[in-house]
């Protein structure tokens, strides 16, 4: 595959301290108390207004406000409390190297998406970067999302779908790549069930197996 689509929290980034903290401190404003962040890992992926929603049983307006009130840590403490996956780092440029043609497809808004890759050091290794702007999160969002935001990569790049593999950790990520026809490849190692994983069409669960796919 010479095009490639990649997630970000959960596939290239080991974002959980920093996207749960937050989240328990948005919950902490409304007079949840979620001490186990462990409990909090399902947050990393999908969107934070619907999960909120479906977790916590809120309307939309409180949704908002608990965004909101995410954002405020998470700008503060939480952006940069993540890592690379190990072997990431090398996998990447890599890719790029040998002209693979690599983006990102994420439901985490596009200005952190930019200052995450920015910190790792690999933001110009991408050709595009599609993720939601800072709105959008305040809108009402589901699954379908992704799947958006894998078509409008693939009308970017203007390439037949079976071009296209799309990497991620979580059922949104699986269920877009196939709504678009493109290779869907899941990585375990990440914050997916293996349950939400099943209809990938390639499991790998290592960064290492995953670059065995790639190159």
């Amino acid at each position: 595959m010479k095009y490639l689509l990649f997630d970000l929290d959960g596939t290239l980034s080991e974002s959980a301290p920093g996207i749960t903290q937050s989240v328990q401190y948005a919950l902490s404003t409304i007079g949840i108390e979620e001490p186990d962040l462990k409990t909090l890992e399902h947050f990393v992926g999908p969107p934070l207004n619907t999960e909120f929603k479906k977790t916590y049983g809120v309307d939309d307006q409180t949704a908002i406000d608990l965004v909101q009130a995410y954002r405020t840590f998470y700008n503060e403490t939480g952006i940069f409390a993540c890592s690379m996956y190990a072997g990431i780092e090398s996998l990447i440029p890599q890719l790029h190297k040998q002209g693979k043609k690599l983006g990102i497809c994420s439901s985490k808004p596009k200005v952190y998406v930019e200052q995450i890759l920015a910190n790792f050091g690999i933001f110009d290794c991408f050709s595009l970067i599609n993720a939601p702007d800072l709105q959008d999160e305040l809108q009402k969002k589901n699954q379908s999302d992704k799947a958006t935001l894998i078509q409008q990569a693939l009308d970017h790049w203007q390439v037949d779908p079976n071009q296209v593999a799309m990497v991620g950790d979580r059922y949104m990520d699986i269920c877009g790549a196939k709504a678009n026809g493109v290779l869907a490849i899941g990585v375990t190692y990440g914050y997916g069930s293996y349950e939400e994983l099943k209809d990938a069409d390639i499991l790998v669960n290592s960064v290492s197996q995953l670059a065995q796919v790639l190159l």
